[in-house]
């Protein structure tokens, strides 16, 4: 936590595995995109982590389809 309470974000987000690549993405850096997939209950709600690119790059693959 830092002085004020509040937890950091790499503290509510830790690196984790791009979804794309599988290298650690850290929200902290920036360039990343996290996506959240609710759940019918709270306890079933995912995130995801993409690096930008990777992300673009996903993207980009499903236009030329």
């Amino acid at each position: 936590m830092n002085n004020n309470g509040h937890a950091k974000s790499s503290e509510a987000l830790p690196d984790a595995p791009c979804a794309y690549c599988g290298l650690p993405a850290n929200p902290d850096f920036g360039h990343v995109v996290v996506e959240f997939l609710a759940g019918r209950i709270p306890q079933e709600t995912v995130s995801r982590i993409w690096h930008r690119r990777c992300y673009d790059e996903l993207l980009d693959q499903g236009e030329e389809s």
